[in-house]
């Protein structure tokens, strides 16, 4: 409340903390966030819930390539390049901010690629091993075990449910 009442003050003094755009634009976003804090709303839970952790931009970057790209042949130096660490620096940095090694990520993201592929396609059009061949899955038996782990069904029944 006092904050409010000094901003209201403070607007009419000549060459006053509230003529810099920079101080300004943080009083009005502490002003905002005050609130909606001081409030009961919809959103208060997201509001109050602790940023997401920022990544290093050597995994951002390859998360964005990965992304950007799927079915490229990425290998683990490969990937150490587009990130510009070394292949060391890389899978710790995938380890502590993802969970998961450089390589695995990749894995992810195709798994998610076939599901998608599987969902969408129209049965009798495709089959399992076509879309798993395609997304660099070369063998099927591993593939499928790790599709039913992350889906819980397998690649047939998530096309025959297309």
């Amino acid at each position: 409340m006092r904050l409010a009442m000094w901003n209201l003050l403070e607007r009419n003094v000549p060459l006053g903390l509230l003529s810099h755009p920079m101080i300004r634009g943080r009083l009005e976003q502490t002003l905002l966030e005050g609130m909606l804090l001081a409030t009961d709303h919809t959103f208060r839970d997201a509001l109050e819930a602790p940023p997401p952790p920022m990544r290093p931009a050597s995994v951002k970057r390859v998360m964005d390539a990965v992304q950007e790209l799927p079915a490229e042949p990425y290998d683990a130096n490969r990937l150490a390049a587009i990130a510009q660490v070394s292949l060391r620096t890389l899978q710790e940095a995938f380890r502590s901010n993802v969970g998961m090694s450089p390589m695995a990520y990749v894995h992810e993201v195709r798994l998610q690629r076939v599901h998608r592929q599987l969902r969408a396609a129209t049965p009798g059009t495709t089959t399992v091993t076509e879309v798993a061949h395609a997304w660099g899955f070369v063998h099927l038996g591993r593939f499928a075990r790790r599709y039913r782990e992350r889906y819980g069904e397998s690649p047939s029944q998530t096309l025959r449910a297309a």
